[in-house]
């Protein structure tokens, strides 16, 4: 008998676009001729089958032909569209800073496609901003992760581990002693109590600087000073304190025993010292208890003088009276050597 048998076909149902790195199933449908005898090779050294797992990178045509040893053959053939897949990366503006400092990410990722995002930024915190900002309440080292997903699905993730460090910040404190400094104590002792610093920075409120650790600072004068400290870590962290310090004025009344009116150009005449005071009665008495020099001035000297004429050479007594600044009544008496 004679069997006619229709000719050989072969059909490959089309599959969706992959994404690299995942795989598409083919599969070849042979019909006609000797159906027991169906032989399905495919190309790119896949061999013969009817099923085959593919796993191409780019865009690819598989063909197939179906042989049954005595039908001309078939031919048929499939392409396998691979979509791109995000080149995933990142960056943040800094990768070192301190705890409740924001850290701001940026994504660098290669994609021409349209993308969802979902970021572990450490510590808890996930964020599906392109671009996300991060904040952090505890020192350590912190792994950051990026998944990228594009409008094909196709994913691609990368992590940075200990990406970024967080420390603590930096706390300015000092004191000083005296606790309250007067124009007799204007040298101040300080001491940095601050933490977690590497430099440290003063002004002392009149213009002057040091960026010693515990500097040693004399003011010039009484007022109010207002000193500051600014600190910083290895990592750029800042922070500052200040602190006013009044140095206090004081009144004095200092008086030389002895002055020598000979022209030598050196302690000329008998002149005290005062300071904070409003105004100031000098009267210098012999040895009698005559009273030979009168004065109501804060700066005026007696010259040795009596009338004009050298006071003879030997003690005489002197008796000041005034208010200083603190509206205080201020009595002093002494005596002072007159030598030539």
């Amino acid at each position: 008998d004679i069997v006619v048998r229709k000719p050989l076909s072969v059909d490959i149902p089309k599959v969706p676009p992959i994404c690299p790195g995942t795989s598409a199933e083919l599969e070849a449908f042979g019909y006609g001729g000797k159906t027991d005898q169906h032989l399905i090779t495919w190309n790119n050294g896949l061999g013969a089958g009817f099923q085959k797992t593919v796993h191409p990178t780019q865009m690819t045509t598989y063909n197939v032909v179906l042989r049954d040893g005595c039908s001309d053959s078939a031919t048929a053939s499939i392409t396998v569209d691979v979509h791109p897949t995000p080149q995933v990366d990142f960056e943040a503006d800094k990768i070192a800073t301190c705890v409740g400092l924001p850290v701001q990410f940026t994504n660098r990722s290669t994609s021409t496609l349209q993308n969802t995002y979902v970021w572990s930024l450490g510590a808890g915190q996930l964020s599906g901003r392109e671009n996300p900002t991060a904040w952090y309440d505890t020192p350590g080292k912190y792994d950051i992760k990026l998944m990228v997903r594009n409008t094909f699905k196709c994913v691609d993730s990368l992590i940075k581990k200990e990406y970024i460090e967080i420390q603590e910040n930096p706390v300015a404190h000092f004191e000083f002693t005296p606790e309250n400094p007067d124009f007799l104590r204007k040298t101040v002792q300080f001491s940095n109590l601050s933490t977690h610093a590497t430099t440290n920075f003063w002004s002392f409120g009149d213009g002057a600087t040091a960026n010693s650790v515990n500097p040693i600072y004399t003011f010039p004068d009484t007022g109010r000073y207002v000193v500051n400290l600014d600190i910083e870590n290895e990592i750029g962290c800042t922070d500052d304190t200040s602190f006013v310090i009044v140095v206090d004025d004081v009144f004095l009344i200092r008086v030389p025993n002895a002055f020598s009116p000979n022209l030598d150009g050196l302690n000329e005449t008998f002149r005290p010292y005062y300071r904070s005071f409003d105004n100031i009665e000098i009267t210098v008495f012999n040895r009698y208890g005559v009273a030979i020099w009168w004065s109501d001035g804060l700066n005026k000297s007696w010259d040795g003088t009596v009338k004009g004429k050298p006071a003879p050479l030997g003690l005489y007594y002197y008796k000041i009276k005034g208010t200083n600044n603190f509206g205080q009544e201020i009595k002093r008496v002494g005596q002072v050597m007159l030598v030539r």
